[in-house]
């Protein structure tokens, strides 16, 4: 029986998430509306308050593609959620420095507004990357 070229590349996937020895795994994940690209240990900065407490562990659901040295999995445009799990701890919540926006109006003299503003930033580890299952060799297109 000759298998066709779909057929083999879904087998030597699922042969290298079967065995679990994926080397260095990297994902893109997509958080407030920007992407980013994380390997295991990263610590990123995210402007953004998350409403969790420092140390709680959070999953990050929204991944827009999960790869290694062998393969690379490409959502459209995000993969499912049973199939790739990035979980991240919250390690540090804090305000990013002070920026100050100076503005004056050319007509008045002398008249000259200043304002400070901060923004939240939180910081998170990836602690894993994990495909879940093999893939599903029902489906009907690879590109």
């Amino acid at each position: 029986m000759q298998h066709t070229k779909h057929e083999i590349i879904f087998q030597n996937v699922n042969s290298v998430i079967e065995s679990g020895k994926f080397g260095q795994t990297f994902a893109v994940i997509h958080l407030y509306d920007k992407q980013h690209l994380v390997h295991l240990n990263d610590i990123i900065a995210i402007k953004q308050a998350i409403a969790a407490d420092i140390g709680e562990r959070i999953k990050l659901e929204k991944c827009l593609l999960v790869g290694n040295e062998n393969f690379t999995l490409i959502g459209r445009p995000i993969l499912n959620r049973d199939l790739v799990q990035v979980d991240a701890t919250i390690i540090e919540k804090t305000m990013t420095q002070t920026n100050m926006d100076m503005f004056h109006i050319p007509r008045r003299h002398g008249f000259k507004r200043y304002r400070f503003n901060r923004e939240p930033l939180t910081m998170l580890r990836i602690n894993n990357i994990n495909i879940c299952h093999p893939l599903n060799t029902n489906q009907k297109q690879i590109n």
